[in-house]
Order: C-alpha cells, then structure tokens, then sequence
C-alpha cells in the first residue's frame, strides 16, 4: 500500500498516543510512506512541546529518513487559500490536502492516513481515498 501521512499519523508513530495503534498498523501496511515537507514542521514542534526524551528524536530521525517527503512549489501559498476556501481547514491541514489531492494524480492507489477528523471528513468530501 502507498500512504499518505499527515502530522496527525506521524505523531503517535513517535509518541504514545490515542492513535499510536492505528498509525503503526497503518505504517506497517505501508510499501512507501508520503508526506509533506510541512509536516516535518508539525512533527517536530510536537516533539519539542512535549520535551520528549533524546530516543525520540533518534526515532524521529529514523522515521525522516524513511519517508518520501513531497514537496511543493514556491506560489503554492495562494494554491492552498484557493483550495481551502471551500474546506475551512487549519492551514497546515488544507496544505496536507491539497499536496494529498495533487499526489494521487502521479501516484497510483494512494492512500491518506489521517486521525484529524475535519481532515478526515473534507477527504472524504473531495472522494480522496482514506484509510
């Protein structure tokens, strides 16, 4: 399975959460995980709030280096307002989605992985496949 990954299933591969079960389920279904720079932002701010210990950072360093990290062009600000004006996400949500939306474009069978519920429910708005 290709997936997808938002911040919101990167997370709790790192730090025990209510979804930790299903994003490890999810990444351990998954043959190439995606994902947007951005989230590597999210993550790491999660990580810094929490003050997790220094064996999270080396397995955040690990899950880094196995993820397809997608990336965006420079006018893709004005893209991302366009695009989620019909959504009403939180910013770096209707970022995720749209790089999501555009990917499965170029990449067969893509899958989301998302445990952000509006991110979840605007997926399935758009009919985008999500775990």
């Amino acid at each position: 399975m290709k997936s997808f990954f938002d911040a919101s299933a990167l997370v709790p591969l790192l730090i025990l959460e209510l979804h930790s079960k299903g994003a490890v389920e999810a990444w351990r279904e998954t043959e190439v995980g995606y994902a947007w720079t951005w989230a590597r932002v999210e993550v790491e701010a999660a990580l810094i709030r929490r003050k997790v210990a220094p064996q999270c950072w080396s397995e955040w360093r690990g899950l880094d280096s196995k993820v397809r990290w997608l990336h965006a062009p420079t006018d893709f600000i004005d893209q991302i307002c366009q695009f989620n004006r019909a959504l009403g996400l939180r910013a770096a949500d209707a970022g995720q989605l749209l790089v999501f939306e555009r990917s499965t474009r170029a990449i067969e069978e893509l899958k989301l992985v998302t445990f952000a519920r509006e991110m979840h429910a605007a997926a399935s708005r758009l009919q985008l496949s999500v775990r």
